[in-house]
């Protein structure tokens, strides 16, 4: 079949996005996002029908089978409409963009993601998951299309005014603040009081159900708790992250953690696992470990690094985006235990003490069944031996659809979490696992002008890298530099945020989400909000940072505090919503630590234990090999630092004055104690 030309069959067929392609056999001829068939709506004058969504998203399959694979609603979308499905994981302008028009229109928004636009790509109409038929006052998709059928047909021109009005939204959205203010530390007791607002001191975790796990919040506050010496605010994440490994939201069989928790109790939760969930929180549970001593964290994170290297990492060494919430057709099915069945696996005692670990009755606590959840606390041996028996029982149901296409922000997160947990555990599998998947990254997501590419998935690379791409990549290359110490690794991260900083500048300090040289969806789009994840912006903040004092390249740490500036009155009324650049701030406003450690071939460990074993949010850590002739040109702290006596030497350097060298791990670690601070 053609690619290009009429709209007499769906052309999904022809996508490698999971997503896409479970839509491929739906009787809607759908297009995918691209040149041609936006010009095909202009060329038949015809509004577009737009659906946006994901390969495990609930509500989108439950569309899907209502709505989608219906002939009569095909019937109708194929006549009158251009209708084109985008995944949302592909395409995040996209998504952005309308996501953004859809809150301004209805207050709300969620996926799938519903909209019709224009030819000219204007929405005027948006909702998130249709019914089929009109119930309960809701008016169904027939009746909607019907009626927006004939709007188009009888009175376009309030149709294209709405559009306009919307678009207009948009525009003032991409628009950095006006009024500037001044960022100063106050913005960090401003924050924590808002936290403590929110926090709930019962359960845990922050506002009212539903709840989400948000981990870039926790190790804000376990920065903000060291930097003022505060626990409680500390305790406010170490309390979050223990409720959340002890609850149904943890996947107590196989570890790792599920998408949100859908009551106050972190116990029901919505049963998608997402790659990057995974990451962030290995990175609050290492935080809270180097913070509080508790070996509880330290095994948490390496438990949800299990899962990951176990369940999501690709043949070629990158990792899949995530785990479905549906199996066997309904929510959460493969995760769930009758009493009957935890019994059978057992002898009469183990199932007694595993029934009492589990929190399992004889009702259920989720719809007849049991969500495994912790009611009295980790029993580390009976949980491991209760996972070798139940886990074996539990692969053998309906597993849930994984999306195996490769994002690069997501593995870049990915390859954070894994390297830095790697170098504070000693690990060297994974320090491993994150090399081998930068090592594809940099192998397969490049096109041949070496231009970062978003998604590869069956030898397909496609889509030019957005600002998160590029922020989060840079965030794991520096911390698998300061895993293994490659220059070629510190190199290649300076290298990816020039790049960075020439594609999405927009010319006065400030970064847009998409490149000037990819495609611009009305708009270049700034979502500056921290979400499920931190934001594009407050994350190349961060590595702008932390790379300024890696290589000492004040235009890198002059970009970071200009990205800060600019976004000062958001961030200042909205606190909350923007704890990855206020864990920037706490670089810029210090007192940052470089640590520099000369030695010969072998990486001193008893130094590097000193400061991997303890929390110091602000410390960066560079390696010089004595025959190591490029560091210096990129790192020019260590140009004179050379071993002293034969001895791998440390020198801390504050604030840029440096120390007196020393080579004995009880030296290092009374000059790593924490200095007083202004705020």
């Amino acid at each position: 079949l053609p690619e290009d030309g009429g709209i007499d069959y769906n052309r999904l067929i022809f996508e490698k996005s999971p997503y896409l392609l479970q839509h491929a056999t739906n009787p809607i001829k759908w297009h995918a996002w691209q040149e041609s068939t936006l010009a095909l709506a202009k060329t038949k004058n015809k509004p577009i029908f737009l659906s946006i969504g994901y390969s495990t998203c609930h509500w989108c399959h439950v569309m899907a089978e209502e709505s989608f694979v219906d002939t009569h609603v095909a019937e109708i979308i194929n006549k009158n409409y251009i209708p084109i499905k985008v995944d949302r994981e592909e395409r995040p302008d996209i998504d952005a963009t309308y996501m953004q028009a859809c809150q301004a229109m209805t207050g709300s928004g969620g996926w799938p993601l519903t909209l019709f636009l224009t030819p000219d790509l204007l929405p005027f109409f948006a909702a998130t998951y249709i019914p089929k038929d009109d119930r309960q006052g809701m008016m169904g998709l027939i009746s909607l299309v019907n009626r927006i059928t004939d709007l188009w047909q009888s009175d376009r021109d309030k149709i294209t005014v709405s559009g306009s009005q919307v678009f207009d939204i948009l525009k003032k959205a991409e628009k950095k603040p006006q009024n500037r203010t001044l960022l100063t530390e106050e913005i960090f007791p401003q924050a924590i009081q808002e936290y403590q607002k929110q926090y709930d001191p019962i359960y845990g975790g922050f506002g009212q159900a539903p709840k989400f796990p948000s981990p870039h919040n926790l190790s804000l506050l376990i920065r903000m708790g060291d930097r003022h010496n505060d626990t409680e605010t500390a305790e406010m994440a170490l309390n979050t992250l223990r409720a959340i490994r002890l609850g149904g939201i943890y996947d107590q069989l196989a570890s790792g953690i599920h998408r949100y928790s859908v009551d106050e109790r972190w116990l029901v939760p919505h049963f998608e696992k997402m790659l990057y969930d995974q990451g962030l929180l290995i990175l609050a549970c290492i935080d809270a470990w180097q913070f509080s001593s508790d070996p509880f964290y330290k095994d948490m994170a390496l438990d949800v690094a299990a899962y990951i290297t176990g369940q999501l990492k690709s043949p070629e060494g990158a990792f899949f985006c995530g785990e479905d919430v549906d199996s066997e057709g309904e929510e959460g099915t493969s995760y769930l235990w009758s009493i009957e069945q935890i019994r059978q696996h057992f002898d009469d005692k183990t199932a007694n003490d595993a029934i009492r670990l589990f929190g399992i009755s004889a009702e259920g606590n989720f719809e007849g069944k049991n969500i495994l959840y912790l009611p009295e606390g980790l029993d580390v041996s009976l949980l491991r031996r209760s996972r070798e028996t139940l886990l074996p029982h539990r692969d053998k149901r309906q597993q849930p659809h994984c999306d195996d296409k490769i994002i690069t922000s997501w593995n870049g997160l990915t390859i954070a979490a894994l390297a830095r947990l790697g170098a504070a555990t000693g690990d060297q599998d994974l320090i491993s696992d994150a090399t081998n998947a930068a090592n594809f990254l940099k192998e397969s997501l490049f096109d041949k002008n070496g231009r970062l590419l978003r998604r590869w998935r069956q030898n397909e690379a496609v889509i030019p890298a957005f600002l998160e791409d590029y922020a989060f990549l840079i965030w794991g290359i520096i911390e698998l530099y300061q895993a293994s110490f490659l220059t070629k690794d510190l190199m290649w991260a300076v290298q990816l945020t020039e790049e960075m900083l020439n594609l999405f500048s927009d010319g006065d300090g400030g970064l847009y989400d998409t490149g000037h040289d990819a495609e611009k969806i009305l708009t270049r789009g700034r979502n500056l909000q921290d979400g499920a994840m931190p934001s594009g912006n407050g994350t190349a903040a961060m590595v702008l940072m932390r790379l300024g004092l890696l290589t000492g390249r004040q235009d890198f740490s002059d970009a970071g505090e200009s990205i800060l500036r600019n976004n000062a009155p958001l961030i200042k009324n909205y606190p909350t919503a923007f704890s990855m650049s206020l864990i920037a701030a706490d670089y810029l406003f210090g007192p940052t630590e470089s640590l520099v450690i000369a030695g010969d071939h072998k990486t001193p460990e008893n130094l590097l234990k000193v400061a991997r074993n303890s929390y110091h949010p602000r410390l960066e850590v560079i390696f010089k090999r004595q025959d190591d002739t490029e560091i210096a040109t990129i790192a020019p702290i260590v140009t004179d630092k050379t071993t002293k006596k034969g001895q791998a030497t440390a020198w801390l350097c504050r604030d840029k004055s440096c120390q007196e060298p020393v080579t004995e791990p009880g030296q290092l670690a009374r000059l790593l104690q924490k200095p007083v601070t202004t705020s």
